[in-house]
């Protein structure tokens, strides 16, 4: 027989009224309605991580989302500023790790890739332009 999460034997499943009502009775570590007001506290607004994040860094971040998504232009202008300030310090971190020799390999294959690019296009149009004419 299945067992609930006291290790306790469950009754047969008696469809969702009873999935709900076991449901809150898990709520809280178990305590569900019969929680105290420090318990509820403890378990919902006192939460030390929200989403594997810090409750601060979380609530910021969904600060600015929700200011990103009302237009607000101020909070727009910084975070455009902090995108670029992100892409140019990824620029600058590769360039660093980014040797001559890599570079020179890295525009041979992309004129190679390009190329052979070109050369597919070609093909399919020409393929595409005999089929044409042969109907």
């Amino acid at each position: 027989m299945p067992e609930d999460h006291r290790g306790q034997p469950s009754p047969p499943h008696a469809g969702p009224q009873a999935a709900i009502e076991q449901a809150r009775a898990q709520l809280l570590a178990g305590r569900g309605p019969g929680a105290t007001p420090a318990e509820i506290t403890r378990h919902t607004r006192a939460r030390p991580r929200l989403g594997g994040q810090s409750t601060a860094s979380e609530r910021d971040q969904l600060a600015e989302h929700t200011a990103l998504a009302r237009r607000d232009p101020a909070a727009l202008a910084l975070h455009a500023a902090d995108q670029a300030d992100a892409l140019g310090a990824t620029v600058a971190a590769l360039r660093r790790r980014l040797t001559p020799i890599f570079l020179v390999g890295a525009r041979r294959l992309a004129l190679t890739a390009a190329t052979l690019g070109a050369l597919l296009t070609v093909a399919t149009v020409l393929r595409h332009h005999h089929r044409r004419l042969d109907r």
